[in-house]
């Protein structure tokens, strides 16, 4: 059967036989090319739900499926909604030279995490700051335990108000994935140690309680750190019995989780009026809560302990009657800082 060319570049040559997409049966006269609206006709003659007229419709119709799929055809495929893009975990935190786990989020050395147990809010907010990441401080949380510091990795989830699409897809994909439970137990099964969970419940308590004891246990188990909810949660008075473990939460309600869903893990999330990246070190503290990028960890704990270490020098000397307040609580003059030096030497600095 001759077949024509519908992407020659030469009008003349369309009475030629060439290698062609149609047959000449559903072309016009002298050979000339269909329109976009003859082929729909015609594939439409051609579907695959009829029986072919003919042998030439028969090849037409396989055609069709092939240029203009059906709708028999789209819903044959795959279909899949990804909970966690590591491509753009990556693309994000592409700055992090140091080592990641298998989804893509940095890994911010444990020794680091330790280091940052004794920095305050205002020096990783300034270290922050002078970098250009304006808002990785958010305040006015209620902490689990007030007086303990929270540091850990963060690991992301973010919820929406529930829509049975949205909601349904999600479960689909949970099942097809091997998840177990409602959908707020899917991201304390991937926790690790040092991890701390962050989770944007866009500020819902009321029916918006993440965690009772029972989660809370797990993710106590899970990463001997605790968790961060833009949200609720619930038994707390048991929640407060647990080693290792704390929260920094919107507030405390009795109600247990409802009509909400979770889109995405490890994704960027907001926390009231900071950003949150997978990997970033989280840093909560009586003042509130403070998100460290992970290529600055290093260098907020380093910053820190030189402060520290000023900051005793000065009083040191205030102590001893060296240097006034005036003189220690700004920049150290040139004497001052050849003292400063000496001093460290003496201490094996």
């Amino acid at each position: 059967m001759e077949r024509i060319d519908l992407m020659t570049t030469d009008p003349h040559a369309a009475s030629a036989p060439q290698h062609s997409a149609f047959p000449a049966c559903i072309l016009g006269g002298g050979g000339r090319r269909p329109s976009g609206r003859s082929l729909i006709a015609a594939a439409s003659k051609a579907s695959p739900l009829r029986q072919p007229a003919s042998p030439e419709l028969a090849e037409l119709a396989e055609l069709a499926r092939t240029i203009h799929p059906t709708t028999e055809n789209k819903s044959r495929r795959k279909k899949k909604m990804n909970l966690t893009n590591r491509e753009n975990i990556l693309a994000i935190t592409s700055e992090w030279k140091g080592d990641r786990d298998e989804g893509g989020r940095p890994l911010v050395p444990d020794d680091i995490l330790k280091r940052m147990e004794l920095v305050t809010t205002e020096e990783a907010w300034g270290v922050c700051r002078r970098n250009g990441y304006s808002f990785q401080f958010t305040g006015e949380w209620t902490a689990l335990h007030p007086g303990k510091v929270l540091v850990g990795r963060a690991v992301t989830c973010r919820w929406v108000p529930r829509r049975p699409d949205v909601h349904d897809s999600i479960d689909r994909q949970g099942e097809k994935d091997g998840r177990v439970g409602f959908q707020n137990s899917w991201v304390i099964d991937i926790l690790k140690e040092g991890d701390v969970l962050v989770v944007d419940l866009f500020g819902k308590v009321k029916d918006g309680t993440f965690a009772g004891d029972n989660l809370a246990t797990a993710i106590q188990q899970n990463t001997h750190r605790g968790l961060v909810v833009d949200g609720g949660v619930r038994d707390v008075q048991r929640m407060m019995e647990l080693d290792g473990f704390n929260a920094f939460v919107r507030g405390y309600d009795p109600s247990a989780i409802l009509d909400v869903s979770m889109p995405d893990i490890n994704g960027v999330t907001r926390i009231g009026e900071a950003t949150c990246v997978p990997g970033d070190v989280v840093l909560g503290t009586v003042e509130g809560l403070i998100f460290i990028p992970p290529h600055l960890a290093e260098q907020v704990v380093t910053r820190s302990e030189q402060i520290r270490l000023k900051d005793e020098f000065g009083q040191t000397r205030i102590r001893e009657g060296v240097y006034t307040p005036g003189e220690v609580d700004r920049e150290f003059s040139d004497e001052m800082n050849a003292d400063f030096e000496r001093w460290k030497k003496e201490r094996g600095e």
